[in-house]
């Protein structure tokens, strides 16, 4: 399993501990290293995690290496005309079969009471946030994977879709 964006890796422990072998990439060396400390923590699955830095685009593995990748708040952070790019990068390590879990921004997420927008995207504190809607997976991904279940989530101010997709055979 690759975990996209796993910060201090509290998905990949939940996945080791489930028997999974995974590899933890994040572009924060500060949250690798947070997440290598905290792997001291997790009895029984050090042989299973490995935590590395790189940049989502430039990922050091080859193709179909991974029956599982995980990206859970990398994509709403990718520039609508570095789409295609994260899709040929990232999809490309996933096996044909394999599942690709995603959680995103929804366009109901608001960073404060009272945010408006005119689009769906924004620059916040420096850095680009992307909105989604239910129907723009099939269209995004549909060329790569089946949408198998879509979910959204809504907590406060927060408001993510989680959805399930199967790379296709070919």
């Amino acid at each position: 399993m690759l975990d996209l964006g796993c910060g201090e890796g509290r998905h990949a422990f939940c996945a080791a501990e489930r028997g999974f072998r995974v590899i933890g990439v994040d572009y924060e060396s500060l949250a690798v290293e947070r997440a290598r400390a905290l792997a001291v923590k997790h009895p029984g699955v050090g042989d299973r995690v490995a935590f590395q830095v790189a940049d989502l685009f430039a990922l050091p593995f080859r193709p179909s290496t991974f029956d599982v990748v995980i990206d859970y708040g990398c994509f709403h952070h990718v520039r609508r005309g570095d789409t295609g790019r994260y899709i040929d990068r990232v999809l490309s390590l996933l096996r044909p079969g394999g599942y690709f879990l995603l959680s995103c921004f929804s366009t109901k997420f608001k960073h404060h009471p009272g945010e408006r927008r005119r689009r769906d995207w924004l620059v916040h504190r420096g850095h680009y946030d992307r909105f989604f809607r239910k129907g723009d997976f099939d269209r995004i991904f549909g060329g790569w994977c089946d949408v198998l279940k879509i979910q959204e989530e809504r907590n406060g101010l927060l408001g993510f879709y989680h959805v399930v997709m199967r790379k296709m055979h070919g």
